[in-house]
């Protein structure tokens, strides 16, 4: 990725936005807010995630019984501990604080997106190949994500001093910049040229090239606490004022952070502790369990002591940055049926560790394993680095996954729930996308637009956007209630009402 992009790794948080006391409105912007919140912490930072299969697990000890459902949509209920689990994992990546009228809202939320799952479930859409392979990508998911709530996460506690500790962060400020460099090679050499002398600022011109942070020396400014790359941000609020850090590796590539000032609100009070010491419980263990995984994924790939064949790695790297093709049904020059049974890469399995053997992917096998991952992860490989580091995932992702096997978390009522659960998701999602592919914008309205408002300078793509989403949102009114008189729908607010959210919900 180009340094210039770096930005997009230090975005900051959405303004947090109350709901009007029209539920019909807050519904809608619960829907959009949550959509946009999500998907640009997926693309940019990690988001703060609370599995499905973690809220069956919360379900499954009785902490919330099941039994006191909040709604029933179409004959099946939606379960308290579902509900607490979807909203803390709204409240969490919003960034918005709990309230009586956002609760009742995203009840209404919640409903609409099971009624608009359903629905897309009784047309058929289970039948679907495309629907086969979601649920095979999201079987593997949770199989990963169950046998880390056994084997790790369950493992992982939340000390006072650990919240201690979040608090004087969240309370902190720091000034920082930074050096770019998109391989780890590349980082080594910046960090080298530092340590015998040379400058942020000559350094910053070399990987900022015609840039604003090349003109100011890297500087990033200030931030606080959640406002970037989390390796970044561990290191810029740890490393003492003045010194620079080794290279780290961030979701865009690595940096070397120099703090300039780091600043601690002077009076800290027990009180103000006390008011966010719940939430702070649901960031610590979050972020303990990230580490927790990081750690063991960078064990396991130290065990498999990967090696790559070159002929097959370089080929398909330039067929993934778009500098040659790799047709499938080719027989000449060279045969592609022999160049997607070539050597990829060997490695040491899980299960081949206690001996010498080895197990090797050819490219077919490679690219089999391949499609099941995000195509937005794939389409970011362009360097020999990321290649290498896609792969390298991909067999640590394996080990996961014969290690979940093996323990035979597939075989239980919970994961059955869970895998159930996550397919209504994928449903909405679907319905979703198909009522926005039906709302289009004709030309006139944005002519009128222009008419209404003395804004001229504003882009056409903008205000296309903007009445979109106006009207998706009455689309989606009009929508839910046609679902509503269609399905039946009972829901019990009182309940909702009286959930504990963030005190006691680890």
């Amino acid at each position: 990725m180009a340094p210039s992009a770096w930005t997009l790794s230090c975005p900051r948080r959405p303004e947090s936005a109350g709901f009007p006391a029209d539920f019909n409105d807050a519904i809608i912007i619960s829907f959009r807010h949550e959509r946009e919140a999500l998907s640009e912490a997926a693309l940019i930072r990690v988001p703060l995630y609370i599995s499905v299969f973690a809220a069956i697990l919360l379900s499954a000890c009785g902490r919330t019984p099941e039994s006191e459902p909040v709604a029933v949509v179409a004959g099946k209920p939606i379960g308290a501990e579902e509900y607490r689990t979807r909203y803390v994992d709204f409240l969490l990546a919003s960034g918005l604080p709990d309230e009586a009228g956002r609760r009742a809202a995203y009840l209404e939320r919640l409903v609409t997106m099971k009624l608009m799952a359903h629905d897309a479930l009784e047309s058929g859409v289970a039948e679907d190949a495309f629907y086969l392979f979601a649920e095979e990508r999201t079987r593997r998911r949770l199989l990963i994500d169950a046998w880390m709530h056994r084997a790790v996460y369950d493992t992982i506690t939340v000390s006072e001093q650990d919240l201690r500790d979040m608090f004087v962060r969240v309370n902190t400020t720091v000034t920082a910049r930074h050096l770019y460099a998109p391989t780890q090679e590349a980082a080594d050499t910046l960090y080298g040229r530092l340590r015998r002398g040379a400058s942020f600022e000559a350094l910053a011109e070399e990987v900022f090239a015609d840039t604003a942070l090349a003109r100011r020396g890297g500087r990033l400014g200030s931030f606080g606490f959640d406002e970037m790359d989390p390796a970044f941000e561990e290191v810029a609020f740890t490393i003492a004022p003045g010194d620079f850090s080794r290279p780290v590796r961030t979701a865009q590539g690595y940096s070397i952070v120099q703090v300039e000032d780091r600043f601690t609100k002077p009076i800290l009070t027990e009180t103000e502790f006390a008011a966010q010491k719940n939430k702070m419980e649901w960031y610590v263990l979050d972020r303990k369990r990230r580490r927790a995984r990081t750690a063991l994924s960078m064990r396991l790939r130290e065990e498999a002591s990967v090696s790559y064949h070159a002929p097959a790695f370089e080929r398909l790297l330039a067929q993934a940055a778009g500098e040659a093709d790799m047709p499938e049904d080719a027989s000449s020059e060279g045969g592609e049926p022999a160049w997607l049974g070539a050597s990829l890469v060997t490695f040491a399995s899980p299960e081949d560790r206690q001996s010498d053997a080895r197990r090797t992917w050819t490219v077919s096998e490679f690219r089999d394993h391949a499609r099941f991952t995000d195509p937005r992860q794939r389409v970011r490989v362009r360097t020999a680095e990321e290649l290498r580091r896609f792969i390298d995932g991909l067999i640590v992702q394996e080990a996961l996954l014969e290690a979940a096997r093996l323990a035979r978390v597939d075989r239980t009522p919970e994961f059955a729930r869970a895998l159930d659960r996550a397919m209504e998701d994928w449903a909405f999602e679907q319905a979703w996308d198909r009522l926005s592919r039906g709302v289009s914008v004709p030309e006139d309205s944005i002519r009128a637009w222009y008419e209404a408002y003395d804004e001229p300078s504003t882009p056409p793509g903008v205000i296309q956007a903007r009445l979109h989403e106006t009207m998706m949102d009455e689309a989606l009114r009009e929508h839910a209630r046609d679902l509503r008189e269609r399905y039946n729908v009972r829901m019990y607010p009182q309940i909702v009402s009286e959930l504990p959210i963030l005190s006691d919900a680890r």
